[in-house]
């Protein structure tokens, strides 16, 4: 199980995203394709995640703990699998799929966190920071969770985002409609 912060903005001018992740990670980042396929679920979102043609992929589930000032708190528990399509089948006829999300990502590493610069089918490009929430030793004055939301808002701050541009939706609720989206916890 991880918990991380999250923050997504939308990218009008893609040579400035990349020339402010490039100044900041001192890298070109690593481009690749990303498929999810997102399921009914009465907790969270339950997704499969693959990177074609690969048949190996991730099914993640994603709890929503909090979202504030475009900062969203989240717990993914992730499961490796070997066989995404027979998988997706399965949890197709058992549970219902609500959509897929289809996207090129460039993943931009830093000690602490990874910045994706995603081109999402059908909604644009966007930029996400997670930042994962480290356990602190006892008797710190600060917990890992308040590190956490910190570093965010450093990264975020160093690559222009302001709080009132962060957008508290995950790419399949931008894509689908409200009344299609799983129940959250």
């Amino acid at each position: 199980m991880e918990r991380f912060f999250s923050l997504k903005t939308s990218v009008s001018d893609l040579e400035e995203a990349e020339g402010k992740l490039f100044e900041l990670t001192d890298s070109l980042g690593t481009q690749f394709e990303q498929v999810d396929t997102y399921f009914k679920s009465n907790c969270g979102t339950l997704k499969m995640r693959n990177m074609p043609p690969s048949p190996e992929g991730q099914l993640i589930s994603t709890t929503l703990i909090s979202s504030e000032n475009g900062q969203r708190l989240i717990e993914n528990t992730t499961t490796v699998i070997d066989d995404v399509e027979s998988l997706r089948e399965t949890l197709s006829v058992s549970l219902g799929e609500i959509g897929t999300v289809s996207k090129s990502r460039r993943v931009f590493l830093l000690p602490d966190a990874r910045i994706y610069l995603d081109d999402v089918n059908g909604i644009g490009r966007y930029l996400e920071i997670l930042v994962a929430i480290v356990p602190v030793s006892p008797g710190k004055d600060v917990d890992g969770e308040e590190i956490a939301r910190r570093r965010t808002n450093e990264i975020a701050a160093a690559l222009n985002i302001g709080k009132h541009s962060s957008i508290a939706k995950s790419y399949i609720e931008l894509l689908c409609p409200i009344d299609r989206q799983p129940q959250r916890s």
